[in-house]
């Protein structure tokens, strides 16, 4: 595992956290949830692709002379496709992998984690960034959807991400359909 190194494998292209230049301006994540099967994702990643480089072409002009991101789009497929969808065909520099989710836990920290995924798991797969606060994460315990996450619990896992990697954190700030 080398946290330096992420994005696609293919071709020997590997673009480095430190390195890696972000545009600046807004920020188009696209979270898949739990909705697609590996193919769909793949799919889904290919096409959206597709769509920058055959209806766009300013865009990918630039991309011979450039050797950071152009635009700052992302998706975040269900954390068990991560590394399948890295792994397919894409420039990194168009489209960024990331992660719904991540369970702050180190070697330090060993456990019982059944059914979570740490940082560092999902910075091997091939993740750039992690969404974190999803409301229906915050939503109190139902034993169903909600779990209760707290912004204490959000801003020690942000900590341990800045503290640990250099993965990029995106902190969904909203309120529930009843607080609309």
């Amino acid at each position: 595992y080398d946290q330096n190194n992420f994005g696609s494998k293919k071709e020997g292209k590997k673009m480095n956290f430190s390195t890696a230049k972000i545009a600046r301006g807004p920020v188009m994540v696209g979270n898949w949830k739990g909705e697609l099967t590996v193919k769909a994702a793949i799919l889904l990643a290919t096409a959206i692709q597709c769509e920058l480089v055959n209806n766009h072409p300013a865009i990918t002009n630039e991309l011979s002379d450039y050797s950071g991101t152009l635009l700052n789009i992302g998706i975040a497929p269900s954390t068990i496709h991560i590394a399948d969808v890295a792994r397919a065909e894409f420039d990194p520099r168009l489209i960024r992998i990331g992660a719904q989710n991540f369970h702050p836990s180190n070697e330090k920290d060993k456990g019982p984690l059944t059914g979570e995924t740490t940082l560092k798991q999902i910075i091997e797969a091939g993740a750039w960034f992690s969404i974190l606060g999803h409301s229906e994460r915050r939503r109190p315990g139902d034993g169903v959807l909600g779990v209760g996450e707290s912004s204490t619990i959000l801003n020690q896992r942000i900590h341990y991400a800045l503290r640990n990697s250099k993965i990029k954190i995106i902190y969904c700030v909203g309120e529930t359909l009843d607080e609309r």
